[in-house]
């Protein structure tokens, strides 16, 4: 279903947040789904995403996910983005 949503030439934006900022990226990666995380890469989703507090690789580490925090650091997401605390996600790990 998701990759019929993302793929489509209706011009779905990838990257669009919900009520609380989350991306469809944000939200699967504390979710733990590689599958997913890698067809919304594919898609170009904003590995950098911030909901105002957490990034998607925050979500991946602070939900204990190190193959999908592997997994962004691999597609390019930025290690140094900081949190609303101004933390890093190495501060979590």
């Amino acid at each position: 279903m998701l990759r019929n949503l993302v793929e489509s030439d209706n011009g779905r934006d990838v990257d669009v947040v919900d009520i609380d900022g989350r991306t469809a990226l944000l939200f699967v990666a504390g979710l733990g789904s590689e599958w997913c995380v890698k067809l919304l890469a594919k898609c170009k989703a904003n590995l950098d995403h911030r909901n105002g507090v957490l990034s998607v690789l925050h979500m991946a580490v602070r939900y204990v996910r190190p193959d999908l925090a592997k997994l962004l650091l691999d597609l390019g997401a930025d290690p140094e983005v900081a949190d609303d605390s101004g933390r890093t996600t190495l501060d979590f790990a």
